[in-house]
């Protein structure tokens, strides 16, 4: 057996594994990266974006129903009533007498935003 009929069977057992890798196991690898390559950052892209969605709806939820709805109602609840004492008061100890009662009154004080201050 010569050189030249040892490299004929290498290069030929060679080719025959070269196409049955690419007749059979190459085809299986393109489908597969081609399907799950895509399928792996459209994956990727609905968590991150779940989970950004969750965290800010989590801060927003937080906001509003910590502090509008919680917080919110009660610090009306307690401007109104301060304002309703604080007016009561002062139209009991005689403002009314200086005709400065559409000046003291609840609206116009509640549009300069006093019980804020107050408050």
């Amino acid at each position: 057996m010569n050189f030249l009929s040892l490299l004929l069977v290498l290069f030929s057992i060679f080719f025959v594994w070269w196409m049955n890798f690419n007749m059979l196991c190459m085809p299986c690898l393109f489908l597969y990266v081609d399907f799950f390559v895509p399928l792996f950052f459209v994956v990727m892209i609905m968590v991150i974006g779940f989970l950004c969605v969750k965290l800010l709806l989590k801060e927003f939820v937080y906001k509003f129903l910590v502090d509008f709805f919680a917080k919110g109602w009660v610090y009306g609840l307690k401007n109104y009533k301060f304002f309703d004492l604080f007016l009561g008061g002062i139209n009991s100890l005689g403002v009314t007498f200086f005709s400065f009662t559409g000046f003291w009154s609840n609206s116009y004080m509640k549009s300069l935003y006093f019980n804020s201050v107050v408050i």
